[in-house]
């Protein structure tokens, strides 16, 4: 589980993300993400009920990808709300097909960390 700070949760927060963002995209990933005022960034997620008719599914694709962002946190710039929005085939990726999918678009939008 994500430390609270680190969460997006505000309707008006993905509103803003969501509508003024720039976005990239992978085949069953997108990143939408705009700059904040915190020394840290915030992260949501978007599982929608049309990709996914199923809520166990929903659920599924939801701890996976938390699991992926937790586990790859340190590489995230400080300072950017982001978004990420499932999309349709994502529930049969496994959890290393999933946090690669994720480095590749933080790498992709230039927010993640440089290596030293």
């Amino acid at each position: 589980m994500l430390p609270s700070h680190y969460r997006l949760r505000n309707k008006s927060d993905f509103a803003r993300v969501l509508k003024n963002g720039k976005s990239k995209n992978s085949r069953f990933l997108s990143l939408r993400f705009i700059g904040n005022d915190y020394p840290f960034s915030r992260l949501g997620l978007l599982v929608s009920k049309k990709a996914f008719k199923k809520a166990n599914q929903r659920n599924r694709i939801k701890r996976k990808l938390r699991e992926a962002l937790r586990a790859n946190l340190s590489l995230i710039k400080p300072g950017q709300d982001l978004i990420f929005i499932a999309r349709g085939g994502l529930e049969k990726n496994t959890l290393r097909e999933t946090e690669a999918m994720i480095i590749f678009l933080l790498k992709e939008a230039g927010l993640a960390k440089e290596n030293k």
